[in-house]
């Protein structure tokens, strides 16, 4: 392949890829682990679910549909096909409308991660991160 067919293919890529700013700006993305799904059961197998929705979770993803957001789950289990396909009963199981579930995290206006970190600036990051390297010692 020469480099000019290279440079095309290449652009042909990106442009499938379009991020659709619009889209981004109306959707919220839920962790499923720990977020909706309450996590108390011990891990099994990405697509063995034990454990029952977070207590009023449901009603807020349903009110944020209501509204015209569109939510997205995003899930490690989602990584291989029983995985995401236990997710999507599970969801089905407990009365969630139909949601997209990913693996990878999607172009949001908002993340809602039971183990995120808020970055602010890197003077703060370097400060918490030596408080965690402290305590795990």
């Amino acid at each position: 392949m020469t480099n000019n067919e290279q440079e095309m293919t290449n652009e042909k890529v990106y442009m499938n890829n379009k991020i659709d700013f619009d889209k981004a700006s109306r959707t919220i993305a839920f962790d499923f682990d720990g977020v909706i799904h309450s996590n108390t059961a011990s891990w099994v197998a990405p697509e063995i679910i034990k454990g029952s929705p977070i207590q009023g979770i449901r009603e807020i993803i349903l009110d944020l549909i209501e509204q015209g957001f569109i939510v997205v789950v995003f899930s490690s289990r989602a990584r291989n096909r029983l995985g995401r396909l236990a997710i999507i009963e599970w969801l089905k199981q407990h009365s969630f409308p139909y949601i997209e579930v990913t693996s990878i995290k999607p172009h949001a206006t908002i993340y809602i991660d039971d183990l995120a970190y808020r970055f602010t600036d890197v003077e703060t990051l370097k400060n918490d991160l030596d408080i965690i390297k402290t305590g795990a010692n």
